[in-house]
């Protein structure tokens, strides 16, 4: 019980004041008291996704100063990759950094697995589907649901671990001003400690009566030990005529002489036809995205030399598409809900 409750905590503190906008000013006295409770209750050391994807996928640093970060501008190509791809370190960026940032998302998702080895019931292994078919299937020995902590806050969870191979299904949902205000989410996907392999998929929805809530999706595949990875994210509005950006891409995440490649389509560049390419450094920080905003802010119809080794994969792979690959209301959830069935 103890994990539930302290989970909670967490969590609660973790979306309050982050669902809405991307690039916001720290304001260290505004934050402190919940930055202390943060680091009393949680432990992003044990986190295995968090930490292995951080080390598969691309992380974007700020630089030597946040001048050029401010001064991506909000909408533009480079400013939605930064907010979805930038770093994310428990608890420096919280009311800094927020639930369209794959790193926040993966790393509110990875707590319950903790939770999950401690809680769950053992059973005979059995596929159960994800509340929202993110494309995998996969059986489980280790089920639970908690749908009885304060706040409307609820998880389900599903592990399994076969040959080195953490197997999971997480699902979380954060609804304190229900109807008004709901956030649902999945992680589902497996990992590897001793060959590193890493393959997740992730939903985050976020619902408000009031105004156009979003939702992202993300499916990242790599190896931490090497860094070569291939990316899917979509991003977008849930209202009638959302903005929206969907990436694909593939490449190396660190070391000076790396690069990957991004294929990008969104509003304006809206078929695969006309999808925009954009060459980045494995060693890109804030700075460089500000670079490439000022020089080439629509990227290229060509793909870079850095990248030609890329160009092949890279166009072969399929958009997540903002019509069909992402929930825009609850009912899109199995039984509208995140709890999962066994």
């Amino acid at each position: 019980m103890k994990r539930f409750i302290n989970l909670f905590l967490v969590l609660s503190i973790i979306f309050v004041g982050t669902t809405c906008g991307s690039i916001t000013d720290d304001d260290d006295d505004d934050n402190q008291d919940q930055l202390t409770l943060l680091q009393l209750l949680s432990d992003s050391d044990s986190n295995f996704f968090y930490t292995a994807i951080k080390e598969v996928a691309p992380t974007i640093e700020e630089g030597t100063s946040r001048t050029s970060q401010r001064a991506l501008e909000s909408g533009s190509i480079m400013y939605d990759i930064y907010s979805l791809l930038r770093d994310y370190e428990y608890p420096t960026h919280e009311g800094i950094v927020d639930m369209h940032n794959i790193y926040k998302v993966i790393h509110t998702a990875g707590q319950i697995y903790s939770t999950a080895e401690s809680s769950c019931e053992d059973i005979s292994a059995t596929t159960i589907n994800s509340p929202y078919d993110l494309g995998l299937s996969e059986t489980y020995d280790c089920v639970g649901n908690s749908d009885t902590m304060e706040d409307n806050y609820a998880n389900g969870f599903a592990i399994k671990e076969s040959d080195e191979t953490k197997y999971s299904l997480l699902t979380y949902r954060w609804a304190p001003e229900a109807p008004d205000h709901t956030e649902h989410g999945i992680l589902q996907g497996s990992y590897n400690d001793d060959t590193g392999e890493l393959s997740i998929r992730m939903i985050h929805h976020v619902y408000y009566a009031s105004m156009e809530g979003f939702v992202v999706r993300s499916h990242i595949d790599g190896n931490e030990d090497t860094h070569e990875f291939t990316i899917k994210i979509i991003s977008t509005g849930t209202g009638s005529t959302p903005s929206w950006i969907s990436i694909v891409g593939k490449g190396v995440s660190e070391g000076d002489e790396n690069y990957f490649l991004f294929k990008v389509m969104n509003n304006t560049y809206d078929e695969p036809s006309s999808a925009r390419y954009f060459c980045i450094s494995a060693t890109a920080t804030d700075t460089t995205f500000e670079e490439i905003h000022t020089s080439t802010p629509n990227g290229s119809d060509s793909v870079a030399s850095d990248c030609s080794t890329y160009a092949s994969d890279v166009n072969d792979m399929t958009f997540l598409d903002k019509d069909t690959d992402v929930p825009t209301t609850l009912n899109d959830f199995t039984d509208s809900s995140i709890l999962l069935s066994f």
